[in-house]
């Protein structure tokens, strides 16, 4: 087996075991640009929403939502 396609397997299976990614504006850019994922995914949507909640009241005025890997 060759070492990319081990990394991609193991990437596989990180994103069936932690399905939930939290995304938000990049902290070093533009208020304006895309969202992008933040910190590893969870294991299930909840903490994952709790998560972003925590990051919306420390930070305040950025929005962070949850979306499952598969989606993007």
């Amino acid at each position: 087996m060759s070492k990319d396609f081990k990394q991609f397997m193991m990437e596989a299976d990180l994103i069936m075991e932690r399905p939930y990614q939290i995304y938000g504006p990049d902290p070093h850019c533009a208020s304006d640009s895309e969202p992008k994922p933040l910190g590893k995914p969870y294991k299930n949507k909840k903490r994952a929403k709790t998560r972003a909640d925590k990051l919306d009241q420390e930070i305040g005025g950025y929005r962070h939502f949850v979306r499952k890997v598969d989606d993007n």
